[in-house]
């Protein structure tokens, strides 16, 4: 039987990458429910920077956080400095839920030009990159897994309201509270509206963020 998960907590896991200053960009789910999307997810996907000062910071990171890799025979193991320095994905188990990380989003895109593109939005009193969401659909379309092309029609309705000029609707410029026992519940209530109002409070709720 596989290992049992903890409660995914993305608020307490980018709190911890920022407060030990890792240099990292957010991808993935994350990434579209900070852009305003209601989009459900259960892990924190980033790219992170593989200089020596900053892998010394993402180790000091998955002690903190007890990270280990996500095995489904729960052999406990540990994430390696030779782990770190590759450029493939590593999924973990963390006290935090499921985080997921990589040296590289994709052949093509180097960290300078990735870190570059990203967007910086506001999260709590501090910022984080984020992909960019015209890069996060393009990512997606490229990718074969069914629950990714699902996703790409809330997407690209969440890209075309901004590209109305709708675009400050869906930054996050007041972040609330809410317990995460609260989440599920909320999170369903909150998938029916539409999606202006979905960006002003999805997000929020979802992260739990605290302003």
């Amino acid at each position: 039987m596989p290992p049992r998960m903890p409660p995914f907590q993305p608020n307490e896991l980018i709190a911890i990458l920022t407060s030990h200053q890792v240099d990292f960009v957010v991808i993935g789910g994350i990434a579209a429910v900070l852009h305003g999307a209601p989009y459900t997810t259960f892990d924190l996907d980033v790219v992170y920077s593989r200089t020596e000062e900053n892998l010394l910071r993402l180790e000091a990171v998955l002690v903190e956080l007890d990270a280990e890799v996500y095995d489904l025979t729960d052999r406990h193991l540990k994430v390696s400095r030779a782990h770190l320095e590759a450029l493939g994905p590593k999924f973990l188990r963390t006290r935090y839920g499921r985080l997921d990380i990589r040296g590289q989003l994709d052949d093509a895109t180097d960290w300078d030009q990735l870190l570059a593109d990203a967007e910086v939005l506001p999260y709590g009193k501090d910022t984080v990159h984020v992909l960019r969401l015209e890069q996060l659909i393009e990512v997606k379309e490229r990718l074969a897994r069914d629950k990714d092309h699902a996703a790409l029609p809330l997407l690209r309705a969440t890209l075309a309201r901004r590209s109305e000029g709708e675009r400050d609707r869906y930054r996050l410029t007041t972040l609330t509270s809410t317990p995460l026992s609260r989440k599920s519940t909320i999170w369903r209530a909150a998938a029916r509206p539409a999606l202006t109002l979905a960006s002003r409070v999805w997000a929020p709720i979802f992260l739990g963020v605290e302003k």
